[in-house]
Formats: structure tokens, sequence, C-alpha cells
């Protein structure tokens, strides 16, 4: 099956242009997005990178360019166009500082974080070794296996992109998922980009944590596109394409998305454990998991490891249920 053609990598889409001291102008492009919305992963990655110019430019002198954690708050949709960001010292300390990012667009708020900056390879204090691991343990993965598309316990799937599709923004990860199902409230992933030229660095983990497979749809398992089942499925045709050298030329359907619901965030809080080698790293597992669904609302939490397992990132969000035709007539205004 042909690869899906994306028009903007992202590591050339996270470009900022600095407009004065802690204020920053960027561009949104269109194939980030659900529907006619901007992905919320593209504008946690922004913000990140915009605290990170920050720190190693105006406060250079703290020797913390690396962010610790983000607390933001989603308050309304972004759309593909210009939008900006604004930094505030809230408090500049020897070993963390605290800053508020605040993202518009159109002249109004849609993001508002706090985030810890600090410096995650001169860190030091107190340690002791927890022996803390995944429970249940993720079914076994060889990364060469994966890379081959070779592993006998383990199916990928890679969204293909469209420019009209509606979750097009999926098809920047290739998805890798146990062919065994696991429990409805978690999903396992190894995701790589889906762009030979792109690695993740930590820039990119609030965009990995937020586009994790869907939960939600694993209770609609003879409705959404989404589930276990169902991405099985998608993943085996596309291997029998690759075996049988069929290309299949990409259309609108080809990237659409069918479910009575789905999930929006409100909030999300991500923790980073260790700085991601400056060239970036091709693997990274992904479990998400919910432990409540109820009332239109679902928690998600979302542990980030490397290829050896270790722990890189947690994420934990807010996510409010909406109904998904009504999401589809959302009309960009900005």
């Amino acid at each position: 099956m042909a690869q899906p053609s994306i028009p903007v990598p992202l590591f050339e889409a996270l470009k900022l242009r600095t407009i004065g001291q802690g204020n920053y102008v960027f561009t949104l492009p269109g194939s980030f997005c659900f529907g006619s919305r901007i992905f919320g992963g593209l504008l946690i990655s922004f913000v990140h990178l915009a605290a990170r110019e920050y720190f190693t430019t105006t406060h250079s002198k703290q020797g913390q360019p690396d962010v610790l954690s983000m607390q933001l708050q989603f308050f309304r949709l972004t759309f593909p166009s210009e939008a900006s960001i604004s930094i505030e010292d809230i408090h500049l300390g020897k070993s963390t500082s605290t800053i508020q990012v605040t993202v518009s667009q159109g002249g109004k708020k849609c993001l508002v974080g706090y985030l810890n900056m600090t410096n995650l390879q001169a860190s030091k204090g107190i340690s002791f070794e927890t022996s803390w691991t995944l429970t249940p343990a993720p079914i076994e993965a060889s990364i060469l296996m994966l890379a081959a598309d070779i592993d006998p316990r383990w199916i990928s799937y890679q969204t293909p992109y469209h420019p009209e599709s509606f979750r097009r923004v999926q098809s920047y990860l290739k998805f890798f998922i146990p062919y065994e199902p696991g429990d409805l409230t978690s999903v396992d992933q190894w995701v790589t980009p889906s762009d030979p030229q792109t690695t993740f660095t930590n820039e990119n983990i609030g965009f990995v944590a937020d586009l994790s497979l869907p939960i939600l749809d694993n209770f609609y398992p003879k409705e959404a596109t989404g589930c276990h089942a169902a991405i099985v499925a998608a993943g085996l045709l596309q291997k029998k394409d690759r075996e049988n050298d069929i290309i299949r030329v990409p259309d609108v359907s080809s990237g659409s998305y069918e479910t009575p619901a789905m999930i929006i965030t409100l909030a999300t809080n991500i923790e980073i454990k260790k700085r991601l080698p400056i060239c970036g790293v091709k693997w990274l597992f992904m479990r998400a998991q919910a432990k409540q669904i109820k009332n239109g609302r679902m928690d998600m939490e979302v542990v980030i490891l490397d290829e050896k397992m270790d722990l890189v990132a947690l994420s934990s969000q807010v996510l409010s249920i909406v109904d998904l035709k009504r999401v589809k007539k959302t009309k960009p205004t900005l």
C-alpha cells in the first residue's frame, strides 16, 4: 500500500517566529486536524518549543532548558491559520522556574498553561530504586521486527493521508498494536513517525501522548472504526496489500472515522522524566488507560517509555465525550 503523502512533516511544522521577548507567532497547517479543528497535541508541542526557546535565549543564564512539567487548560478550538504564544515569568528559581504560557488566535485566548523548567541532565537529589513496571506487562516486541513489519505479535496500521479526511493528523504516526485484545479500558501501542526524516524529541512528547488510539471506541465494537478489532482488520488489509504489491491511492474515505462519540481534551498534565537524545528517537511505547467513563466525561492516563522500556513521560487528561456528528459540523471561526 502506498504511504500517505503528508505535505508538512512534523519537524518542519514546528517553527516559531520571534516578535518580541517571550512573544512568538506560528502557523497551524491544515494537515494537523481532526475535521476542521487543529489537533491539541500540536499546540502542546508548540508550547513546549516556545518555552525551550525562551529559556535558551531570554533566560539562558538560568541553565534550565528543559520542560519538567506542563499543566494546560484548553478554552477554545483552534483552526488552520496563524496563532501566537506569549510567555510571562511567574517564578525564576535556582533549580526550577515557572512560567505562564498563553496561546491565542484571532485575538482570543485558546490555551493557558503553567510550565516548570529545569535542567534534566544536571538534576541531582535523593533517589531510590522503585522497581516499577507496567502491570500487566506489555506483550513482548522486537524493534527490529516492528521496523520490518514482521513481528508476529503486533500488527501495524497507518492512517492514509488525504487533505479532506477527518482524522488526517493520525497519518503522522504509524501505530503498532497487539493482535490479541486487552482490557477495553486500555490501549498498548508502539509508535514511530510515518515520515522517515522525523524523530521523536522532547518537544514531540505532548503530540504523541495526545494522539493515542481511542479507548472510547473499544466500547463501540460494531460501530467504531477506531476500536481494537477494526484497527487489526485495517492493519491486516494493509499487510495483504504490501505482500501483493497493491498500491491504493488514498481518497477522502481512506482516513474516514466513524463512531457514535469521540473525546475532546479539556485539560492535560504532563510530567517529563528524561531528556531524549537531541537527534531524537524513532520508537516510543505508549499505554493509555481510562479509569472511569461517566456522565459524558472520561479520564485518561498515558505512560510513555522508550525502546529500553525506560520511563519517558506521564500524562493525565480530563476529557469530554461529544457526539461525532456534532464535531463534524464544526465550522472554522477565528
